[in-house]
Parts: C-alpha cells; structure tokens; sequence
C-alpha cells in the first residue's frame, strides 16, 4: 500500500470535519473553525469547488445526505443546523433549524443511512434533537443526479461562493 497526498487549498482555521460523498468518491466536504464549508473535487483541482461562509461562528462537523447527491447539513457554533441542497441553491442552505434551544454550539450532526427522511444534531450542553425532512430534502431527482455529475466531473467547475452574514 503506498500513500497518496492530494494537497488542498487550506481553511484559515482548524479544519473540524471531513466526509466523502456516498454519491462520488471525487467529492470531499469540509469545514472548519474558520466558519467556512467547501467542497473539492479530488484528483483535479486543489481550490474549493464550492465555498460558503454561512455562520458566524465556528463550523463544528459537515456531512453528506445518504439519500440525495448534493444535499449536506452543517452544524454551526451559534445553535443551527443547516441544510444545503446545491442542486436548488448554492447561495444559501434551504433549511436552518434551531438544534439548540440556548444557542449552544452544534458538535456534531448526522443523517440517518436507514431512514433518509431524519436527520439528528448534538449542542455543547447535551441535547440531542431529531428532526423529519419534508421529501424535497430526501428523495432523489434526475435533476441532482445531473448536477452531481457535472461537479464531480466537468474539467473547468465554478466555483461557487455565499455568504449569509
């Protein structure tokens, strides 16, 4: 076994989370205590495909939706959990739940792998709340298979950044 180093455009701060996407073993998503999400496309460029600056705290963990290809939730240092689906926006995330009642930075989050219509979140004070996405948010459309492709794929992606502060 040898080792393969695919150097990436660093975050500004302590990255926080890293997941590969279960639609493409090209994407990677990322996020950091720099309030910064990204997407890279492995193999072919070293800056983010996709960036968004959507809190304005720390960014504690980031994953992949098992049941839809561009869908991911965030959990942020100010009390959210957010819900991107880039296959309907990449300027903002579709859902912003308050997973914390104090506002009590998010630590971790998850999509159930059985049950794609729950997702659960975890605050610093030890609550844990579980929440059902309507079916915008968990079932597949051509549509994202599309858009997944072309990012994962497509020679000269844009890149794409938001910003919500």
């Amino acid at each position: 076994m040898s080792l393969v180093t695919i150097p990436l455009e660093p975050h500004k701060g302590a990255v926080s989370s890293v997941a590969t996407s279960p639609f493409s073993s090209k994407l990677l998503l990322t996020c950091s205590f720099d309030g910064t999400v990204k997407i890279f496309k492995l193999g072919q460029e070293n800056t983010a495909v996709f960036s968004a600056d959507p809190s304005l705290g720390y960014l504690h963990s980031a994953v992949w939706s098992y049941s839809k290809p561009l869908t991911f939730a965030v959990a942020t240092g100010d009390g959210y959990v957010l819900i991107y689906d880039l296959s309907e926006s990449q300027s903002s995330p579709l859902q912003k739940l308050k997973a914390s009642p104090e506002l009590q930075p998010v630590h971790h989050v998850t999509f159930n792998p059985s049950l794609h219509h729950t997702v659960a979140s975890a605050d610093k004070k030890g609550v844990v709340k579980v929440w059902q996405l309507s079916d915008s948010l968990t079932y597949n459309s051509p549509r994202a298979l599309q858009s997944l492709n072309l990012l994962a794929s497509s020679e000269n992606s844009t890149k794409a950044e938001t910003s919500m502060k």
